[in-house]
């Protein structure tokens, strides 16, 4: 059993390492955090709820790119590893297939959590970018954009010039180094804005509590990939991602017409649970009010939340691994 996980470990590590050592998801997180400044900076008539509309619109790109990012990354760690033979070479040691499947799926899911840290800070980071006398006249608030910029840039020229003199890869050290060189400027940028004030909003902290949500809806977007990675090439797996991307949209709706006056039953309920439902992520009329969570409230529900999505995870993973055990592998693996 040891040794099982120990093999799974290892997998998980080295798919971790293969997916951010592709420059695509390290274009995708510098894409995701300059489209975060962008969006929160561009001017518009908010009528005094600019914090609400940075924060929606910030938490929905935010939830995008994390369901694009694992798209990406079962794309390479398993598509490409399929099409190239490297699972072959893979199975024809001892291991278990179930083991290949989880650990390749704990690999998706480290880079899922490392975009989300990420890019999450980034949310934060913009909802006190606003600053100004009231709500209604406000302005940008000029250095923590400089130093948001920065916290960017300084984190790839490290490791660039680590690269230089010490060698090693670019690509996977700037993923990593961007994520703590982002932490890294936040935290001075907290300490330059300190408290609300006159020229101050400060940042809303409760905006975290919406990023942490990302983390299971991701999850569960990818589970469903992975049984469609193992059976059918990559077209077929975009265009099926994208329609179960929509479908969670819309789900309650669907259920809601097809089953109207039958709230509450175990067949509502079934069914709210089978389908992906990316609403109940949704928090933003939570965040919008201005009284106090209540955290003993709201902690189970987060709780909860991750428990779904790992028994999501874990139907769709003994899915996949029977379609997996069904394959039939050779050096030169294609579909």
């Amino acid at each position: 059993m040891f040794k099982d996980i120990k093999q799974c470990w290892y997998i998980s590590l080295n798919s971790f390492t293969n997916i951010l050592s592709d420059p695509v998801f390290l274009i995708l997180q510098i894409s995701i955090l300059f489209a975060l400044a962008l969006i929160s900076s561009m001017p518009s008539f908010s009528f005094g709820e600019s914090l609400r509309i940075i924060r929606d619109q910030n938490l929905a790109l935010l939830f995008i790119g994390a369901c694009l990012c694992g798209l990406i990354a079962v794309s390479l760690v398993v598509i490409r590893d399929l099409k190239q033979g490297a699972v072959a070479v893979l199975m024809s040691r001892p291991v278990s297939a179930s083991w290949v499947i989880w650990g390749k799926y704990l690999g998706v899911a480290l880079t899922i959590i490392v975009y989300t840290i990420t890019a999450g800070i980034g949310v934060v980071w913009m909802t006190g970018l606003d600053a100004g006398l009231d709500s209604m006249n406000t302005r940008l608030d000029v250095i923590s954009l400089i130093l948001y910029f920065s916290s960017i840039a300084v984190s790839l020229l490290i490791v660039a010039l680590k690269q230089y003199f010490f060698g090693g890869s670019f690509v996977w050290p700037s993923c990593v180094g961007l994520m703590i060189g982002m932490a890294i400027g936040f935290a001075i940028a907290a300490l330059i804005k300190g408290e609300p004030g006159p020229y101050s909003t400060g940042f809303d902290w409760r905006t975290s509590l919406g990023v942490l949500l990302v983390i299971p809806g991701a999850l569960i977007f990818v589970s469903i990939l992975f049984p469609l990675a193992v059976k059918f090439d990559q077209s077929a797996v975009i265009g099926i991602g994208f329609i179960v991307f929509v479908t969670g949209l819309i789900s309650k709706f669907i259920v809601d017409q097809l089953l109207p006056g039958l709230q509450g039953t175990w067949i509502y309920t079934t069914l709210g649970a089978a389908i992906p439902n990316w609403q109940v992520l949704w928090i933003s009329d939570r965040l919008a009010n201005p009284n106090p969570i209540d955290m003993g409230e709201f902690l189970p529900y987060i709780g909860h939340l991750y428990i779904h999505s790992f028994l999501y995870a874990t139907i769709f993973l003994v899915i996949a691994s029977i379609l997996f055990n069904r394959r039939e592998f050779s050096g030169n693996d294609t579909f």
